[in-house]
Protein backbone atom coordinates (compact mmCIF):
# COMPACT_ATOMS: atom_id res chain seq x y z
CA UNK A 1 0.00 0.00 0.00
CA UNK A 2 1.56 3.36 -0.99
CA UNK A 3 1.83 6.26 1.45
CA UNK A 4 -0.99 8.30 -0.11
CA UNK A 5 -3.55 5.48 0.15
CA UNK A 6 -2.29 4.64 3.63
CA UNK A 7 -2.93 8.27 4.59
CA UNK A 8 -6.50 7.96 3.27
CA UNK A 9 -7.06 4.85 5.38
CA UNK A 10 -5.73 6.59 8.52
CA UNK A 11 -7.93 9.62 7.80
CA UNK A 12 -11.04 7.43 7.53
CA UNK A 13 -10.03 5.83 10.85
CA UNK A 14 -9.74 9.36 12.32
CA UNK A 15 -6.07 8.72 13.11
CA UNK A 16 -5.08 12.16 11.88
CA UNK A 17 -1.50 12.15 13.16
CA UNK A 18 -0.72 8.94 11.25
CA UNK A 19 -2.57 10.29 8.22
CA UNK A 20 -0.45 13.47 8.25
CA UNK A 21 2.75 11.41 8.51
CA UNK A 22 1.70 9.16 5.61
CA UNK A 23 0.80 12.12 3.38
CA UNK A 24 4.16 13.71 4.22
CA UNK A 25 5.94 10.50 3.19
CA UNK A 26 4.04 10.64 -0.10
CA UNK A 27 5.23 14.22 -0.64
CA UNK A 28 8.83 13.28 0.15
CA UNK A 29 8.63 10.21 -2.09
CA UNK A 30 8.15 12.54 -5.05
CA UNK A 31 5.93 10.32 -7.19
CA UNK A 32 2.89 12.47 -6.32
CA UNK A 33 4.78 15.73 -5.80
CA UNK A 34 2.66 17.46 -8.46
CA UNK A 35 -0.68 16.14 -7.14
CA UNK A 36 -3.05 18.85 -5.87
CA UNK A 37 -5.15 16.13 -4.18
CA UNK A 38 -2.18 15.03 -2.04
CA UNK A 39 -1.55 18.52 -0.64
CA UNK A 40 -5.26 19.14 -0.22
CA UNK A 41 -5.68 15.89 1.73
CA UNK A 42 -2.79 16.82 4.00
CA UNK A 43 -4.40 20.23 4.50
CA UNK A 44 -7.64 18.51 5.57
CA UNK A 45 -5.62 16.51 8.12
CA UNK A 46 -3.90 19.68 9.41
CA UNK A 47 -7.32 21.28 9.92
CA UNK A 48 -8.36 18.30 12.07
CA UNK A 49 -5.12 18.71 14.06
CA UNK A 50 -5.70 22.50 14.37
CA UNK A 51 -2.48 23.21 12.47
CA UNK A 52 -4.08 26.04 10.55
CA UNK A 53 -0.91 27.69 9.22
CA UNK A 54 0.27 24.37 7.77
CA UNK A 55 -3.17 23.74 6.27
CA UNK A 56 -3.09 27.15 4.57
CA UNK A 57 0.38 26.45 3.17
CA UNK A 58 -0.74 23.12 1.66
CA UNK A 59 -3.93 24.63 0.21
CA UNK A 60 -1.93 27.33 -1.55
CA UNK A 61 0.39 24.64 -2.92
CA UNK A 62 -2.58 22.58 -4.17
CA UNK A 63 -4.17 25.60 -5.86
CA UNK A 64 -0.86 26.52 -7.53
CA UNK A 65 -0.80 23.00 -9.02
CA UNK A 66 -4.49 22.97 -10.00
CA UNK A 67 -6.41 26.24 -9.86
CA UNK A 68 -9.67 24.32 -10.42
CA UNK A 69 -9.27 22.11 -7.33
CA UNK A 70 -12.47 23.19 -5.60
CA UNK A 71 -11.96 21.40 -2.26
CA UNK A 72 -8.71 23.29 -1.71
CA UNK A 73 -10.57 26.62 -1.78
CA UNK A 74 -12.94 25.48 0.97
CA UNK A 75 -10.07 24.17 3.10
CA UNK A 76 -8.10 27.37 2.52
CA UNK A 77 -11.10 29.42 3.61
CA UNK A 78 -11.48 27.30 6.75
CA UNK A 79 -7.80 27.73 7.64
CA UNK A 80 -7.89 31.49 7.06
CA UNK A 81 -11.04 31.83 9.19
CA UNK A 82 -9.37 30.06 12.13
CA UNK A 83 -6.31 32.32 11.68
CA UNK A 84 -8.54 35.39 11.79
CA UNK A 85 -7.96 36.31 8.13
CA UNK A 86 -11.68 36.82 7.47
CA UNK A 87 -11.36 38.78 4.21
CA UNK A 88 -9.08 36.15 2.67
CA UNK A 89 -11.37 33.39 3.95
CA UNK A 90 -14.40 35.07 2.38
CA UNK A 91 -12.64 35.43 -0.99
CA UNK A 92 -11.63 31.76 -0.96
CA UNK A 93 -15.13 30.57 -0.04
CA UNK A 94 -16.62 32.73 -2.82
CA UNK A 95 -14.25 31.21 -5.39
CA UNK A 96 -15.17 27.68 -4.29
CA UNK A 97 -18.87 28.56 -4.32
CA UNK A 98 -18.65 29.73 -7.92
CA UNK A 99 -17.10 26.39 -8.88
CA UNK A 100 -19.86 24.51 -7.04
CA UNK A 101 -22.53 26.53 -8.78
CA UNK A 102 -21.04 25.91 -12.23
CA UNK A 103 -20.84 22.16 -11.58
CA UNK A 104 -24.36 21.96 -10.12
CA UNK A 105 -23.18 20.58 -6.77
CA UNK A 106 -24.70 21.38 -3.38
CA UNK A 107 -23.55 24.77 -2.02
CA UNK A 108 -24.89 24.65 1.54
CA UNK A 109 -21.56 24.36 3.37
CA UNK A 110 -20.06 27.25 1.38
CA UNK A 111 -23.02 29.51 2.11
CA UNK A 112 -22.83 28.77 5.83
CA UNK A 113 -19.10 29.49 5.87
CA UNK A 114 -19.67 32.78 4.04
CA UNK A 115 -22.31 33.82 6.59
CA UNK A 116 -19.78 33.30 9.38
CA UNK A 117 -17.16 35.39 7.56
CA UNK A 118 -19.65 38.17 6.87
CA UNK A 119 -20.75 38.19 10.52
CA UNK A 120 -17.18 38.64 11.71
CA UNK A 121 -16.42 41.31 9.10
CA UNK A 122 -19.65 43.13 9.92
CA UNK A 123 -18.84 43.12 13.61
CA UNK A 124 -15.38 44.57 12.92
CA UNK A 125 -17.01 47.24 10.75
CA UNK A 126 -19.52 48.11 13.48
CA UNK A 127 -16.74 48.59 16.00
CA UNK A 128 -14.91 50.94 13.64
CA UNK A 129 -18.16 52.78 12.88
CA UNK A 130 -18.83 53.25 16.60
CA UNK A 131 -15.34 54.64 17.01
CA UNK A 132 -15.93 57.06 14.14
CA UNK A 133 -19.30 58.19 15.53
CA UNK A 134 -17.85 58.72 18.98
CA UNK A 135 -14.92 60.73 17.62
CA UNK A 136 -17.31 62.88 15.55
CA UNK A 137 -19.30 63.95 18.65
CA UNK A 138 -16.31 64.66 20.86
CA UNK A 139 -14.78 68.13 21.23
CA UNK A 140 -11.35 68.82 19.74
CA UNK A 141 -8.78 66.53 21.38
CA UNK A 142 -6.68 67.85 24.20
CA UNK A 143 -2.91 67.26 24.30
CA UNK A 144 -3.10 63.97 26.19
CA UNK A 145 -2.56 60.28 25.37
CA UNK A 146 -4.63 59.11 22.39
CA UNK A 147 -6.14 56.15 24.23
CA UNK A 148 -5.87 53.82 21.25
CA UNK A 149 -8.05 50.76 21.73
CA UNK A 150 -7.51 47.16 20.76
CA UNK A 151 -9.44 43.88 20.68
CA UNK A 152 -8.40 40.27 20.24
CA UNK A 153 -9.59 36.81 19.29
CA UNK A 154 -7.79 33.49 19.30
CA UNK A 155 -7.67 29.90 18.14
CA UNK A 156 -5.76 26.92 19.48
CA UNK A 157 -2.58 27.87 17.63
CA UNK A 158 -2.61 31.67 17.43
CA UNK A 159 -3.93 34.86 19.03
CA UNK A 160 -4.71 37.93 16.91
CA UNK A 161 -4.72 41.45 18.37
CA UNK A 162 -6.34 44.25 16.36
CA UNK A 163 -5.29 47.78 17.29
CA UNK A 164 -7.94 50.24 16.09
CA UNK A 165 -5.75 53.03 14.76
CA UNK A 166 -6.28 54.74 11.40
CA UNK A 167 -3.69 56.03 8.96
CA UNK A 168 -0.66 54.77 10.83
CA UNK A 169 2.53 55.05 8.80
CA UNK A 170 4.22 51.61 8.82
CA UNK A 171 7.45 53.40 9.78
CA UNK A 172 5.71 54.72 12.90
CA UNK A 173 4.55 51.29 14.10
CA UNK A 174 7.11 49.72 16.40
CA UNK A 175 5.99 46.19 17.30
CA UNK A 176 8.37 44.17 19.47
CA UNK A 177 7.34 40.49 19.74
CA UNK A 178 9.37 38.39 22.17
CA UNK A 179 8.85 34.87 23.49
CA UNK A 180 7.05 36.08 26.63
CA UNK A 181 6.45 39.78 26.01
CA UNK A 182 4.67 42.05 23.53
CA UNK A 183 5.20 45.79 23.16
CA UNK A 184 3.45 48.00 20.60
CA UNK A 185 4.30 51.71 20.22
CA UNK A 186 2.42 53.77 17.61
CA UNK A 187 2.64 57.33 16.37
CA UNK A 188 -0.68 58.55 14.95
CA UNK A 189 -1.36 61.80 13.07
CA UNK A 190 1.90 63.42 14.13
CA UNK A 191 1.21 62.98 17.85
CA UNK A 192 3.81 61.77 20.27
CA UNK A 193 4.55 58.02 20.26
CA UNK A 194 2.08 56.13 22.45
CA UNK A 195 2.66 52.75 24.06
CA UNK A 196 -0.55 50.89 23.24
CA UNK A 197 0.54 47.50 24.58
CA UNK A 198 3.30 46.43 26.92
CA UNK A 199 2.40 43.06 28.38
CA UNK A 200 3.96 39.91 29.75
CA UNK A 201 2.11 37.24 27.79
CA UNK A 202 0.08 34.44 29.30
CA UNK A 203 2.29 31.77 27.69
CA UNK A 204 5.19 31.39 25.27
CA UNK A 205 4.89 32.40 21.62
CA UNK A 206 7.04 31.70 18.58
CA UNK A 207 8.52 35.14 17.97
CA UNK A 208 9.95 34.22 14.56
CA UNK A 209 6.64 32.82 13.25
CA UNK A 210 4.55 35.66 14.72
CA UNK A 211 3.86 38.66 12.50
CA UNK A 212 2.08 42.00 12.17
CA UNK A 213 0.73 44.18 9.37
CA UNK A 214 -0.40 47.81 9.11
CA UNK A 215 -3.52 48.68 7.10
CA UNK A 216 -5.31 52.03 6.63
CA UNK A 217 -7.77 51.21 9.44
CA UNK A 218 -5.84 49.07 11.90
CA UNK A 219 -2.66 47.36 13.01
CA UNK A 220 -3.02 43.58 13.27
CA UNK A 221 -0.64 41.42 15.32
CA UNK A 222 -0.72 37.62 15.04
CA UNK A 223 1.01 35.72 17.86
CA UNK A 224 1.76 32.06 17.12
CA UNK A 225 1.53 29.98 20.28
CA UNK A 226 4.27 27.48 21.07
CA UNK A 227 1.80 25.25 22.93
CA UNK A 228 -1.71 24.88 21.44
CA UNK A 229 -4.55 25.91 23.73
CA UNK A 230 -6.96 28.74 24.51
CA UNK A 231 -5.58 31.43 26.83
CA UNK A 232 -7.96 32.86 29.46
CA UNK A 233 -6.31 36.28 28.93
CA UNK A 234 -3.47 37.92 27.04
CA UNK A 235 -1.48 38.72 30.15
CA UNK A 236 0.12 36.25 32.50
CA UNK A 237 3.47 35.16 33.86
CA UNK A 238 4.86 34.22 30.44
CA UNK A 239 5.19 30.61 31.57
CA UNK A 240 3.81 27.77 29.47
CA UNK A 241 0.63 26.05 30.67
CA UNK A 242 1.52 23.60 33.40
CA UNK A 243 1.12 19.92 32.65
CA UNK A 244 -0.21 17.46 35.20
CA UNK A 245 -0.47 13.70 35.00
CA UNK A 246 -3.65 11.83 35.85
CA UNK A 247 -3.79 8.43 37.51
CA UNK A 248 -4.17 6.83 34.09
CA UNK A 249 -0.80 8.24 33.05
CA UNK A 250 -2.18 10.67 30.46
CA UNK A 251 -0.92 14.23 30.40
CA UNK A 252 -3.52 16.97 30.88
CA UNK A 253 -3.31 20.76 30.83
CA UNK A 254 -4.15 22.84 33.87
CA UNK A 255 -4.67 26.60 33.90
CA UNK A 256 -5.29 29.11 36.61
CA UNK A 257 -8.92 29.53 35.61
CA UNK A 258 -11.13 28.98 38.64
CA UNK A 259 -14.47 30.09 37.27
CA UNK A 260 -16.99 27.54 36.09
CA UNK A 261 -16.90 28.82 32.49
CA UNK A 262 -14.13 27.81 30.09
CA UNK A 263 -12.20 30.65 28.38
CA UNK A 264 -13.60 31.78 25.05
CA UNK A 265 -11.36 31.78 21.99
CA UNK A 266 -12.78 35.10 20.78
CA UNK A 267 -13.13 38.54 22.32
CA UNK A 268 -16.26 38.64 20.10
CA UNK A 269 -19.61 38.37 21.87
CA UNK A 270 -20.86 35.78 19.37
CA UNK A 271 -21.21 32.25 20.74
CA UNK A 272 -19.54 30.32 17.92
CA UNK A 273 -19.70 27.10 19.99
CA UNK A 274 -23.50 27.03 19.64
CA UNK A 275 -23.26 28.13 15.99
CA UNK A 276 -20.79 25.32 15.29
CA UNK A 277 -23.07 22.78 16.98
CA UNK A 278 -26.04 24.02 14.97
CA UNK A 279 -24.08 23.68 11.72
CA UNK A 280 -22.91 20.17 12.71
CA UNK A 281 -26.51 19.16 13.45
CA UNK A 282 -27.66 20.53 10.09
CA UNK A 283 -24.87 18.73 8.26
CA UNK A 284 -25.75 15.47 10.00
CA UNK A 285 -29.37 15.92 8.90
CA UNK A 286 -28.46 16.50 5.27
CA UNK A 287 -28.59 13.64 2.81
CA UNK A 288 -25.51 13.63 0.55
CA UNK A 289 -25.93 12.96 -3.14
CA UNK A 290 -23.82 11.56 -5.96
CA UNK A 291 -20.13 11.12 -5.21
CA UNK A 292 -20.54 12.48 -1.67
CA UNK A 293 -23.16 9.82 -0.94
CA UNK A 294 -20.82 7.12 -2.26
CA UNK A 295 -17.96 8.36 -0.09
CA UNK A 296 -20.21 8.48 2.97
CA UNK A 297 -21.39 4.93 2.31
CA UNK A 298 -17.77 3.78 2.00
CA UNK A 299 -16.83 5.52 5.29
CA UNK A 300 -19.84 4.03 7.11
CA UNK A 301 -19.07 0.51 5.91
CA UNK A 302 -15.36 0.84 6.65
CA UNK A 303 -15.91 2.44 10.07
CA UNK A 304 -18.21 -0.37 11.27
CA UNK A 305 -16.32 -3.24 9.64
CA UNK A 306 -14.15 -5.84 11.36
CA UNK A 307 -10.45 -6.26 10.58
CA UNK A 308 -10.93 -8.88 7.85
CA UNK A 309 -13.49 -6.73 6.04
CA UNK A 310 -11.19 -3.72 6.15
CA UNK A 311 -8.30 -5.78 4.82
CA UNK A 312 -10.50 -7.03 1.99
CA UNK A 313 -11.65 -3.53 1.09
CA UNK A 314 -8.13 -2.09 1.13
CA UNK A 315 -6.52 -4.90 -0.88
CA UNK A 316 -9.26 -5.20 -3.49
CA UNK A 317 -9.62 -1.47 -4.09
CA UNK A 318 -5.93 -0.57 -4.17
CA UNK A 319 -4.43 -3.55 -6.01
CA UNK A 320 -7.18 -3.38 -8.63
CA UNK A 321 -6.57 0.29 -9.33
CA UNK A 322 -9.97 1.22 -7.92
CA UNK A 323 -11.98 -1.08 -10.19
CA UNK A 324 -12.96 -3.65 -7.53
CA UNK A 325 -14.23 -3.16 -3.97
CA UNK A 326 -14.94 -6.35 -2.04
CA UNK A 327 -15.68 -7.00 1.64
CA UNK A 328 -15.11 -10.77 1.46
CA UNK A 329 -11.61 -11.49 2.79
CA UNK A 330 -11.89 -15.22 2.08
CA UNK A 331 -12.20 -14.37 -1.61
CA UNK A 332 -9.81 -11.40 -1.72
CA UNK A 333 -6.98 -13.11 0.22
CA UNK A 334 -6.40 -15.64 -2.60
CA UNK A 335 -6.79 -13.30 -5.55
CA UNK A 336 -4.12 -11.29 -7.30
CA UNK A 337 -5.93 -8.36 -8.89
CA UNK A 338 -2.73 -7.12 -10.48
CA UNK A 339 -2.58 -10.35 -12.52
CA UNK A 340 -6.34 -10.95 -12.85
CA UNK A 341 -7.20 -7.46 -14.03
CA UNK A 342 -10.80 -6.41 -14.36
CA UNK A 343 -11.89 -3.15 -16.00
CA UNK A 344 -15.31 -1.47 -16.03
CA UNK A 345 -17.49 -2.12 -19.06
CA UNK A 346 -16.25 -0.30 -22.13
CA UNK A 347 -12.77 0.32 -20.65
CA UNK A 348 -9.46 -1.51 -20.73
CA UNK A 349 -6.17 -1.62 -18.84
CA UNK A 350 -3.08 -0.07 -20.44
CA UNK A 351 0.44 0.61 -19.14
CA UNK A 352 2.23 3.97 -19.20
CA UNK A 353 3.53 3.23 -22.71
CA UNK A 354 -0.03 2.71 -23.97
CA UNK A 355 0.23 -1.05 -24.44
CA UNK A 356 -2.92 -3.03 -23.63
CA UNK A 357 -2.60 -5.32 -20.59
CA UNK A 358 -4.21 -8.74 -20.19
CA UNK A 359 -7.66 -8.71 -18.53
CA UNK A 360 -10.05 -11.38 -17.28
CA UNK A 361 -12.31 -10.79 -20.29
CA UNK A 362 -9.54 -11.57 -22.81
Amino acid sequence: MDSFHRGNVHFIDEDYISAFESYTLAVEDGSLAQSASLYSCRAATSLKLRRYSKALEDCNRAISLDEDHEQSYFRKGSACFELGEFETAKASFEQGLRMRESSGKDQTTYKRALRKCEAELQQSGQILQQENEQSATLPPPLPKPLGIKYQYYQGEESLTITILAKNVNPKDAHIDIQTTRLKAVLTVAGEKPETVLDKVLYSHVDADASRFKVTPNKVEIVLVKKSPGVWPSIEGSGAAMKSTTSSSGRASQATSVTSGKPPKPYASSKDWDSVGKQISDELDAEKPEGEEALQKLFRDIYGKADEDTRRAMNKSFQTSGGTVLSTNWNEVSTKNYEEERQAPKGMEWRNYEGDKLKQIED
